[in-house]
């Protein structure tokens, strides 16, 4: 719909025959902004998505600049400048339109945006839109032109972005509390399985989060364990408590649950390659393994279709639960799920709010066409009363942003929890001298309602220590994030298992197809000979030596030090010309072709060996080079000027 409103905008205001012409450059910003805007409005008139919620996803999307760099808020000098226009036309440009939109709205001026445009390009050459505004409504059109329109002020859009800010403690004030439960809660972490060992942030991995888990639970069951007698037996399989009371085992400990995107993110890939395929499915066996109660359907377990979602149910037994969503011939998870722990009946619900407005992909649209979506507001009313009576807490589990959480808590205020994926609301603080971004909405209660955000993804895992009043309503939070940084050990179960993962599957044939191979549009590269650095220590003895003092040469260690000499996405860029004709393959010895050698600065040597020559080998080095392996996935802060000098031969 908004690319069908694109087109057709674009017939009217940029090409002929039916062209209504800007002739003011100064206004060419227009069209770009009214493109942008009016293309999505058209969704909202038929009802697609609300234009409040447009109007929220371009505020934030205008705060997220703030933090951006070389681009022109000048509205008016936008197509001479040499910086990209992209933010400027499909951000910038719309944002101004809706804040000229709300004055026009604002009482007791009753016009709007809509009729000033009509009237702007009634003609085949239109009007300006600062001749076509209304005179004498109390907006100095003047000053918001040059505060806005030509970027000398940060747009005001917090008023278009207005949230009740949560609490400490739940209101009204609960009873004095008798009871405790802790919840432990993950989201969005993508399949990420361990981290990679090259970026400054090294927190995360399955591994850590087992031995983070076992922490929290071992805790847990201390407070738990009164009233438990001696004769009871005990055991700790590793990763989870349980205790034999009488002829059943009942788990004890914390609650587990997931809000949702535990599958790969497959971006904007058709489909994941084989050996991402493949750590979805160990990463989903192990999230089996911790013994997760419940988690939600989240966008990253739809966008691969629904089949791919199935299959891997029927694969794996974690307990997902999705309440809105409905599917002819069935999703395969339950609508909700009861939780019997510590005496308590914990009744789950999974929500999923799809994504819309220009956060929507088609991508994501086209997975989601297959299926119902229910509105969540209304799942809630329907399912929380009959949940209600089989349970003593309710909790939500989901992709609920802050806005949604916010209309939940009002319609359904018997709610105890809820656990989103979906934290960040942007607005805009507006010091003395600038303005900063604020950018995450903050855990805390609503009402009688907690709400808890999984802000820390596939970095850490987070708990809430809950304290409950004699009629089970929560009085209290305590909030405490669990980075699983470099200090918190592997599980050795899990080191294992991961060890055991990447040494047979990084064997196979299509795994090391599946990774790119640097320089992949270089034919000499591809398809020339290596032979290693040995083959270049005759001839280049000096270079050989001051190689040999770098950290390039010891890289292909760093992989051994860290167990990752059998995954294919870190060898890459620790040996020579992996994935090419003739380069290393995984399994192949250290020599000749491990390290960052001579050749992945120099290209393929074979030639130059046979017959040395200034025309057979490239002698110097782009910066373009580095930065295959040196970006931002994983090298931080990467300077090239800075950093070539540590491996610069001496001339």
């Amino acid at each position: 719909m908004r690319r069908y409103s694109e087109q057709w905008i674009g017939a009217r205001l940029r090409f002929a025959p039916y062209q209504s012409e800007i002739r003011d450059r100064d206004e060419y910003w227009l069209v770009d902004g009214i493109t942008s805007w009016y293309s999505w409005k058209a969704a909202a008139v038929v009802g697609l998505v609300s234009e409040n919620e447009l109007e929220r996803e371009f505020a934030s999307s205008y705060a997220q600049t703030l933090h951006a760099g070389g681009i022109e808020r000048n509205l008016e000098r936008m197509y001479q400048s040499s910086a990209s226009r992209q933010i400027p036309s499909r951000i910038l440009a719309p944002v101004v339109l809706i804040q000229v939109d709300r004055a026009l709205r604002r009482p007791p001026r009753s016009t709007s945006l809509d009729s000033v445009l009509s009237e702007m390009f009634r003609g085949r050459e239109a009007r300006s839109l600062w001749q076509t505004l209304p005179k004498n409504d109390g907006i100095d059109w003047r000053k918001f032109r040059a505060d806005y329109v030509q970027g000398t002020l940060v747009a005001s859009i917090n008023d278009i972005l207005p949230l009740a800010p949560t609490l400490l403690k739940p209101s009204p004030p609960r009873g004095a509390p008798n009871r405790k439960v802790t919840l432990v809660f993950t989201g969005k972490t993508h399949g990420y399985l361990e981290n990679c060992g090259c970026k400054l942030n090294q927190s995360g991995g399955i591994a850590r989060r087992v031995t983070a888990l076992r922490r929290i639970r071992s805790q847990d069951l201390g407070a738990l364990l009164f009233g438990i007698g001696q004769r009871d037996a005990l055991f700790i399989d590793g990763r989870h408590l349980r205790t034999r009371v009488g002829p059943r085992s009942q788990d004890l400990g914390a609650l587990l649950f997931d809000a949702g995107n535990a599958f790969v993110n497959v971006g904007t890939r058709d489909a994941p390659d084989f050996l991402t395929r493949k750590e979805e499915s160990f990463y989903l066996k192990e999230m089996e393994g911790m013994h997760y109660d419940a988690a939600a359907v989240g966008m990253t377990e739809l966008v691969q279709g629904i089949e791919h979602f199935r299959g891997t149910m029927r694969a794996i037994r974690v307990p997902y639960v999705g309440s809105n969503l409905t599917l002819e011939a069935g999703l395969g998870v339950a609508s909700s799920r009861i939780i019997h722990r510590a005496g308590l009946r914990i009744g789950v619900l999974g929500i999923f709010e799809p994504p819309a407005g220009p956060r929507a992909s088609l991508r994501e649209a086209n997975a989601l066409s297959s299926m119902t979506v229910d509105d969540p507001l209304i799942t809630l009313q329907r399912e929380v009363p009959l949940l209600r009576k089989n349970a003593d807490l309710v909790v939500i589990l989901g992709s609920l942003s802050p806005v949604t959480i916010r209309r939940a808590v009002e319609v359904c205020p018997d709610v105890d929890v809820i656990v989103s994926t979906e934290y960040e609301v942007p607005s805009i603080v507006f010091g003395d001298r600038r303005a900063t971004l604020r950018e995450d909405d903050a855990p805390g209660f609503l009402g009688r309602t907690l709400i808890l955000y999984t802000n820390l993804e596939n970095y850490g895992i987070q708990v809430a220590h809950l304290e409950l009043d004699p009629s089970l309503r929560v009085t209290s939070a305590r909030f405490e994030d669990c980075w699983l940084r470099q200090d918190v050990p592997d599980d050795p179960g899990v080191r294992r298992a991961l060890d055991t993962f990447y040494a047979n599957v990084g064997r196979m044939a299509e795994t090391q197809a599946s990774v790119e191979p640097l320089f992949g549009g270089d034919h000499s590269r591809m398809t020339g000979r290596y032979v290693g650095a040995k083959q270049c220590e005759g001839c280049h003895s000096v270079e050989y030596k001051q190689w040999k003092g770098t950290k390039h040469a010891s890289a292909y260690k760093t992989l051994l030090d860290v167990h990752r000499h059998y995954q294919p996405r870190c060898v890459l860029c620790h040996v020579v010309g992996f994935g090419t004709q003739h380069g290393y393959r995984l399994g192949d010895r250290e020599e000749p072709l491990g390290n960052v050698q001579c050749e992945v600065c120099h290209g393929p040597g074979h030639d130059h060996v046979a017959n040395p020559s200034r025309g057979n080998i490239t002698r110097a080095v782009p910066q373009a080079v580095c930065l295959q392996c040196h970006n931002p996935d994983h090298s931080d802060n990467f300077v090239f000027s800075e950093k070539i000098p540590h491996v610069r031969h001496l001339e």
